[in-house]
């Protein structure tokens, strides 16, 4: 059994019939942006049932970053000598950064959209929902176990944390940066009257938070909050099976994980992936084998896709950035960021359902807001029998006086 308890994170890739089928497919999918059912039901009544599917993500509370991206057509790239796909089929691919156990997370996307699932994956060859005669939980786990696209590289630049614990630091880190930044006189009473005014309102919000960020906050690696992309790249490349010398599966299992990944050092990231895909689950148990193997770059970053790829470029530097993608058909190592960035986006999909639980908000502010959080947890479990001076005394020594913008408490 698939069990992704160390990533938190997968990639799920279904087949899906090409022509009016595919075109179906898609369309719900972009129906379901749009928050109105009214919209859903005046377009295509058989989605008239769906809830949103953001407001599906949200309500259960386990997921940073999703999207659902409609593949037509494989990425093939002329006069390279790649074979092409058949044009049999389209692809859906889904992908997710989650904080609950792989297990607990399956069961409660099932339970809770239900028979919803079979609009997102109904298509699929041999599906059967857990709403129908023959499925149930278990069946759906199965069908999610067949379809997953192991990735060989992971990234997150706050592993284990969940997404209640980054909304709680990010509430906590605007108040206590509030209150640091008024101006107040030297009147000790006035000062202490204001601190209780706000632990009444971060109260609720503190306490331990496991899992340290794999990045340290810098004032070099702020990146301007914006909505966050979903970077979805496909790459082919003359595929070896994963037991060959040399084979794609091996170079990237190769790369260092965690604080070490060259994820981290690319101001803006959220989480990243790497992964090799060749072939897809058919019905039966058998797989479909694709003419080429595809380098899965799947990332949710800051700042338009163009701006994270050129600094992720000069960042990783050429010999790292090769050593990925330098046997992919048409990929020059000699190109240079501008080549690396044009190919990437060339081998780009948009995606056609995307998800963000704090959209918004930078990498390196959820990074801060963690420290600022952990830093004041500490302050304020410490020092509830001390006297006001000694507060206000560490209050300010850990933030600066007036709150700086770069990091707190360390």
């Amino acid at each position: 059994m698939t069990d992704f308890d160390d990533s938190q994170g997968v990639n799920l890739l279904t087949l899906v019939r090409s022509g009016f089928t595919s075109r179906r497919q898609s369309l719900g999918l972009m129906l379901l942006k749009y928050e109105s059912l009214i919209a859903a039901r005046r377009a295509v009544p058989p989605y008239s049932d769906v809830v949103s599917a953001a407001q599906f993500l949200e309500a259960l509370g386990v997921v940073h970053f999703g999207r659902w991206v409609m593949i037509k057509r494989l990425p093939f790239i002329r006069g390279t000598g790649q074979p092409r796909e058949s044009g049999k089929w389209s692809y859906l691919l889904f992908m997710s950064n989650f904080n609950a156990g792989w297990r607990g997370y399956v069961d409660m996307f099932s339970e809770s959209l239900g028979d919803g699932l079979r609009y997102l994956w109904g298509k699929t060859p041999g599906w059967i929902g857990p709403e129908d005669e023959n499925g149930g939980t278990e069946v759906f786990l199965d069908f999610v176990n067949d379809h997953v696209i192991e990735h060989q590289h992971y990234y997150a630049a706050y592993p284990y944390v969940s997404t209640a614990d980054v909304k709680a630091a990010l509430h906590v880190d605007r108040e206590v940066r509030s209150f640091a930044a008024t101006p107040r006189d030297g009147d000790l009473d006035q000062w202490f009257a204001a601190y209780r005014v706000l632990l009444r309102r971060v109260q609720h919000s503190l306490g331990d938070i496991e899992g340290m960020p794999a990045t340290a906050v810098t004032a070099a690696e702020s990146v301007p909050a914006s909505a966050p992309t979903g970077l979805t790249v496909l790459c082919p490349f003359p595929g070896k099976d994963a037991g060959e010398p040399g084979s794609k599966h091996g170079c990237l299992k190769a790369i260092a994980t965690g604080r070490l990944s060259p994820f981290a050092d690319v101001p803006g990231t959220h989480f990243a992936r790497l992964a090799v895909i060749d072939s897809v689950h058919l019905e039966g148990g058998n797989r479909l084998r694709l003419e080429s193997s595809y380098l899965l770059f799947a990332a949710d970053v800051d700042g338009p896709a163009e701006d994270y790829l050129t600094r992720m470029y000069d960042e990783m530097g050429a010999t790292t950035i090769n050593a990925i993608w330098e046997d992919c058909y048409g990929f020059d190592p000699a190109a240079g960021s501008e080549g690396f960035v044009a190919y990437l986006q060339r081998c780009s999909f948009a995606a056609t359902l995307p998800f963000a639980d704090y959209p918004h908000v930078s990498a390196w502010d959820v990074v801060r807001a963690l420290e600022t959080h952990t830093w004041f947890t500490r302050l304020v479990f410490s020092t509830v029998s001390a006297n006001p001076v000694d507060v206000r005394d560490l209050f300010e020594a850990g933030t600066g006086g007036a709150m700086s913008t770069t990091e707190m408490g360390s």
